[in-house]
Order: C-alpha cells, then sequence, then structure tokens
C-alpha cells in the first residue's frame, strides 16, 4: 500500500484521528477546551505525535499532508443554540473554520474529511463552500449517524469528503462515499455500556480512573436548568421516583422539560452526547466519560487520561477538571466510526497507487 500522511486540523483531542494513528503526523487545534496540562489527554494516546495550537506552528513542522480530518466548531449552527438563543449564529465568523480553508488551501491534500452541523447552511451559503473548496470534488451527505453504524439514532451531521480533482479523474469517488447504511449495528444503552454498570455512585478506585468511568461526587451540585440547581444525589433520586421519564420536567417555566437533561434507558437508543454533566444513564447516574465514549462509537483502547496516582494526591487532585476534559475529548467530535468508515475508502485508493 502506498504510504499516506494524516493531518488534523482542528480535530479536537484526536478521537476522529484514532484509526489512523499510523500515518498521523499532527494536530493542529486552536480551540483552547482541547488541551490540557501538559497536553496529557494527547500525549496519553499520541505520544510524541505533536499537537499544535497555530498554523503556522503546524506549517513548520508538517511539510505534508495527503488527507486533513477537520470539525471546526459548530455550536452556531446547533439545535441546542437555536432553543436557547433563539437564533442561529454565524458561522462566517467562525476562526476554527476559516483555518480549516486555509489549511486545505495550504496542504492540498488528496482527501479531506470535514464534519460539522447540517446547520452550517444556515449562515454560510453552500455554494460559497463549494467556491472557497474549487479545485475539489465534494460528497456531501445531511444525514442521521446511525447510517455509519453508530446509535445515536436522532444525531444529524453533516459529512462533506473532498477529493482532488486531479484524483478524482480516475477515481470513482461519488460511489467509494455513497452514504452506507450500517443501522444494523447499532445498539441499545444497556447493550453499549451495561458492562461498566455499578452499584457505587462514586467508584473512584484505579481500576476505574484507569478506564476513564469516573464521575464527580454525589454530593457535587449541577445546574439542571436556569438557577436550578441540585446535588447529583438529589438527581439520581428525582429519577428513581420517575422511573419511566426520560426527559426531566421543569414547571413554571417557558419550555416543558430543561434543554440538553435527560436519561438514557437501557431498552432505547442513546440520545446525543454532550460535554455537558447533565445526561444519566438507566440508574439515575451522570454519564461518566467512558459512557459517553461508548455512545460515541470510541473504542476502549482509546485512553480517557486521568493521572495515575490520583489517588495518593489525597481529595482526588483535580477530579473534577479531569473529568470535564474526558467528556469534552468524546463527545465534541464526530462518531468514530465515521472516520472509521472514511479509512476503509481511502485506503482502497492508496492500495492501487
Amino acid at each position: 500500500m502506498k504510504n499516506y500522511t494524516v493531518l488534523g486540523i482542528n480535530a479536537g483531542n484526536g478521537v476522529s484521528l484514532w484509526p489512523f494513528k499510523e500515518n498521523l503526523v499532527g494536530n493542529m487545534e486552536s480551540r483552547a477546551v482541547f488541551h490540557s496540562v501538559g497536553e496529557k489527554q494527547w500525549v496519553s494516546n499520541y505520544g510524541e505525535t505533536p499537537m499544535f495550537k497555530t498554523l503556522p506552528l503546524i506549517y513548520n513542522a508538517c511539510e505534508k499532508a495527503n488527507v486533513i480530518i477537520s470539525n471546526p466548531d459548530c455550536g452556531a449552527g446547533s439545535i441546542l443554540r437555536l432553543s436557547v438563543a433563539k437564533e442561529y449564529g454565524d458561522h462566517k465568523d467562525n476562526k476554527s473554520l476559516d483555518e480549516f480553508f486555509e489549511a486545505v488551501n495550504h496542504y492540498r491534500p488528496d482527501f479531506f474529511y470535514f464534519e460539522n452541523l447540517p446547520g452550517l447552511w444556515k449562515s454560510f451559503q453552500k455554494e460559497d463552500f463549494k467556491a472557497m473548496l474549487s479545485k475539489y470534488r465534494l460528497v456531501i451527505h445531511e444525514a442521521p449517524v446511525s447510517m455509519w453504524g453508530n446509535s445515536q439514532v436522532n444525531r444529524v451531521r453533516l459529512i462533506i469528503i473532498g477529493t482532488r480533482k486531479r484524483i478524482a479523474e480516475n477515481f470513482n469517488y461519488e460511489k467509494a462515499f455513497e452514504l452506507p447504511d450500517f443501522r444494523d449495528r447499532n445498539k441499545t444503552c444497556f447493550e453499549l455500556y451495561g458492562d461498566l454498570d455499578k452499584v457505587t455512585a462514586t467508584p473512584y478506585a484505579p481500576k476505574y480512573l484507569a478506564i476513564g468511568d469516573v464521575r464527580e461526587s454525589i454530593n457535587e451540585m449541577v445546574t439542571v436548568y436556569s438557577k436550578f440547581k441540585c446535588s447529583i444525589n438529589d438527581c439520581y433520586n428525582y429519577w428513581r421516583a420517575n422511573p419511566k421519564e426520560r426527559r426531566w420536567k421543569v414547571e413554571g417555566r417557558n419550555f416543558t422539560t430543561a434543554p440538553g437533561v435527560y436519561r438514557n434507558r437501557k431498552r432505547d437508543y442513546p440520545a446525543t452526547a454532550r460535554k455537558a454533566n447533565r445526561q444519566f444513564d438507566h440508574n439515575g447516574w451522570m454519564l461518566t466519560p467512558r459512557q459517553l465514549a461508548r455512545i460515541q462509537g470510541v473504542t476502549d483502547d482509546f485512553k480517557i487520561y486521568f493521572p495515575a496516582d490520583m489517588v495518593e494526591m489525597g481529595g482526588y487532585h483535580k477530579l473534577n477538571y479531569w473529568i470535564n476534559k474526558g467528556r469534552v475529548t468524546v463527545t465534541k467530535t464526530p462518531p468514530m466510526e465515521i472516520s472509521t468508515w472514511f479509512k476503509t475508502k481511502i485506503e482502497k485508493f492508496y492500495s492501487h497507487g
């Protein structure tokens, strides 16, 4: 097979890059939320493969990229933003999106994989997008991620695959990147993470820390919705008292259920995974980073970092910090099944190159 190089441009902490680990030459991530102390979350999976914060730094370090993988900010086009702000934001002011265009123009890769929300088109015209990538043939999918075998049946994403025109002349890119249908691989919540089921609410033993299957203290306060807070233990008691409810009911507000606050029931497909700490499992406990990773199709060999000596530090030093980093790492990214699918397609091309 022809050797090829892969570069991440605002690809978070590397979930979508994981299937390409052996071909990865670096990642540029300008969003502070993905950087951790000492880049330990990144290093735990990618070792010496560099992670940069600006394009000039990665330009100097990585001369070539055959493939670019990018998932810029999509919050401006999200339904959650619409429910709160009552309007979509403007993607034309999106720095991470600008960096994607700039990097593609700089490297001119053979292929790129771009992921976002369909809401992108609310403020960024599709024709403008195509014009900025005029050297590429595009395949555009707006579809539930369940089509790629991920179990979030209601999570719809915008997936754009670009093939450089000179390659597209002799490569049936439309056939190669047509929308798959792997819905027979979808699993219920219990099938995804039922083996992580616990009796205790705060499993801080080293074996749980090692796999990122950790949640905050049951006494931690959570903002369930505006001006309403309660402890994780109170949340647990609410769900136990309302065993049939999936959404948190609200009284005396202009909405009937709290946006983004839900429980995944055993036999249901999982709701959309978010970085917020307001999502719960069938038992009524907050979802851990590893449970969210399973929902996102993230394989267990992808490490969710916690310091190995956290227990010895006493008081679980910066526990909440690392829980938050874990949740961000595995949720603010495309489901891993999509990049795995993309890899199988381009490797067929490079195997004959």
